[in-house]
């Protein structure tokens, strides 16, 4: 398929006549800041497809811009056929077939054009949002991404072929390195070091997490079955069947330009990088300042401070580079919104006291704003201050009370506080404003398994399902759907029919075959009972469901000391469960 785009001279027509220098006789014109927003891992901006709004991840390390089947189902997208039946390769040894969607309009930064072409992929994950922006997009320009402060930005640059483009570093202590990879909408790649050992690295903002190839760490000296290594599970790449296992060590030195990681713990897998050894994920990007310059075919980028790679355990050292130790921010917010989005930064990070910081100045600059109440909340609530939270709940219903998510997550709260009735007066709420607000349904039916009212959670997600004939949230809401008539022992064909539905759509996840296990256990069909939750258990040894349903399996077929054994390990992990089992007449 040819690449295609008729954003490229309407953007270049855009740049601002006002640019200003990286170094004397270098000019950078840019567009505005393009407002990017952290949701978790992901790097999501705003744009329009034939005049309805939608949200895109920002997916460096994808060659081609991709839509979503229910942006194209909900829009009316002409659709075609790829030329040559093409695939797209991702991590995990998968492809993914696709299609060619042609939006008739598509708004990307405030401006207009006509007839892009966008790859449809068949298997869309829930977390994708309406799409990816990709390298038919960003690599015409050179780019800036700056997700500490919420912004992206697109740059013209005019007699800068010697200069250095990290502007915003007056002490000159960026650094820099050559971009190895030289083929039409490429994603950027570059020369590192692990351990001492040469590789390549790819710039992917499309990975939550920067993870090592199994072969690059064995290289390196390091090995799943070496001491201090531990199973981090499996995860899945483009092609949702494309499960590949992966493992967390700990590194001497991960070192790229003038920078060094020390001691660091790094996840690898066994994946193909398709040329590369490593990706550089959202991580990496959230913690530096980072300028692809495409016309200098050179990386610039600075040390923002804190954490790099966004593992559980920070690293006790980590860097060492030329100069100083962070970037000093030049570009911070200046109105609610930039604090918002800094903030959600900070919160993918697990900055969180910083967030609430940040969205304490968003409230102060728009105090009538529900939505910087309602993640100020959330924030308080991760940052175990449940009190601050409810507060800050209890004031986004005065000013919004059909806030449907501030019901949902308050109901949250009340349950771990073991005050049901207010937890179930909030999800009554909520159903009753999702006639108006009907994509809810899917938050509430999962809010009512999540507090145990199944028989409540059941028509939310019948009306929801049924609403959204082409959705990436399918899989969840059938095996939501099935959880539910899974713990009430009830309609157990259908809670079947829904689970296998669910595990169709993505294959092998650990959640899905959970609730399959349960549902085979309650029809006696034991031994695939336990197959499911063996399947479970290897992705996430340490679920105590997976573990306790497994363990009533092997009860019922005799296997005492074995069953027993895991449902002591159950219990260790939730002391509540044999209670909660016990409730919907589950017992040994």
């Amino acid at each position: 398929m040819k690449p295609r785009s008729n954003l490229f001279p309407l953007l270049a027509a855009a740049f601002a006549l006002l640019g200003f220098p990286a170094q004397a006789g270098c000019n950078l014109q840019k567009l505005p800041d393009l407002p990017v927003t952290m949701k978790g891992p992901r790097a999501i901006v705003p744009a329009k497809v034939n005049g309805a709004n939608g949200l895109f991840i920002i997916d460096t390390g994808a060659f081609f811009s991709s839509m979503s089947p229910a942006l194209v189902e909900k829009d009316k997208v002409k659709l075609g056929a790829s030329e040559f039946g093409l695939t797209v390769s991702g991590v995990g040894r998968g492809d993914a077939q696709y299609a060619v969607a042609t939006a008739q309009n598509f708004v990307f930064d405030g401006q207009s054009s006509h007839y892009n072409e966008f790859i449809v992929l068949q298997d869309t994950p829930g977390d994708s949002q309406d799409g990816s922006i990709g390298q038919n997009i960003l690599g015409a320009f050179d780019v800036e991404y700056d997700f500490a402060n919420g912004a992206i930005r697109l740059f013209h640059p005019s007699g800068c072929r010697d200069a250095d483009l990290a502007y915003w570093d007056a002490s000159q202590t960026d650094s820099v390195v050559d971009i190895a990879s030289d083929r039409p909408l490429q994603p950027a790649m570059a020369s590192a070091s692990i351990n001492g050992v040469k590789i390549h690295v790819l710039f992917d903002t499309g990975s939550p997490r920067s993870i090592l190839s199994l072969s690059a760490a064995a290289r390196a000296g390091i090995r799943p079955s070496d001491p201090g290594v531990t199973s981090s599970g499996y995860t899945s790449g483009v092609a949702r069947r494309s499960q590949f296992r992966i493992w967390t060590g700990r590194f001497a030195s991960f070192k790229i330009g003038g920078e060094e990681i020390k001691n660091t713990p790094l996840q690898f897998g066994d994946i193909d990088l398709s040329g590369a050894d490593m990706l550089l994920g959202a991580d990496f990007f959230l913690s530096h300042r980072i300028l692809v310059s495409n016309s200098q075919h050179k990386i610039y980028f600075t040390y923002n401070g804190g954490p790099v790679f966004n593992l559980d355990t920070a690293p006790e050292r980590t860097i060492a580079a030329a100069g100083s130790s962070a970037a000093v921010d030049s570009d911070g917010p200046r109105d609610a919104a930039g604090y918002a989005r800094r903030a959600a930064a900070r919160v993918s990070r697990r900055e969180l006291a910083d967030a609430i910081a940040d969205l304490t100045q968003a409230i102060a600059l728009a105090p009538a704003d529900p939505d910087y109440l309602y993640e100020r909340g959330r924030a308080e609530i991760a940052n175990r201050q449940p009190s601050l939270g409810l507060a800050d709940f209890a004031a986004v219903l005065k000013l919004k009370p059909d806030h449907v998510p501030t019901l949902v997550a308050r109901a949250y709260v009340y349950w771990a506080a073991r005050q049901p009735d207010q937890a179930k007066a909030d999800l009554a709420a909520a159903a009753g404003f999702a006639q108006k607000y009907p994509d809810n349904r899917l938050a509430i039916g999962a809010a009512y398994v999540g507090i145990h009212l199944y028989r409540d959670a059941i028509p939310q997600l019948d009306q929801w399902i049924a609403a959204h004939p082409v959705d990436g949230h399918r899989a969840a809401a059938f095996n939501e759907r099935c959880r539910a008539r899974a713990q009430l022992g009830a309609e157990l064909d259908k809670a079947l029919a829904d689970c296998n539905a669910a595990l169709k759509l993505e294959p092998g996840d650990p959640t899905m075959l959970d609730s399959r296990g349960l549902v085979l256990l309650r029809t006696g069909d034991l031994d695939k009972s336990i197959a499911d939750y063996d399947a479970a258990l290897r992705l996430r040894p340490n679920t105590a469901w997976s573990l306790y349903g497994r363990g009533l399996a092997k009860l019922r077929k005799g296997h005492a000391a074995d069953g027993q054994a895991d449902i002591a390990a159950a219990a260790a992990i939730n002391p509540r469960l044999p209670d909660e089992a016990r409730a919907i007449g589950l017992t040994p």
